[in-house]
């Protein structure tokens, strides 16, 4: 198993596309739903929107 997968923390299943923007990081689920959360691992996810094709963070 490669070093870095040992402490890898799954953040999200079913996930389609990832967007990353400093402390933020966002997915867009396979279902459409976009959810973004910010901060450190433990932070709460945030449904933003539905029906979504293409996912981009500024």
């Amino acid at each position: 198993m490669l070093s870095w997968l040992r402490s890898a923390v799954r953040e999200a299943d079913d996930v389609k596309q990832i967007a990353l923007s400093g402390n933020r990081i966002g997915v867009l689920k396979g279902d459409g739903d976009a959810r973004v959360k910010e901060g450190g691992l433990s932070a709460t996810w945030v449904r933003e929107a539905d029906n979504v094709i293409e996912l981009a963070l500024s």
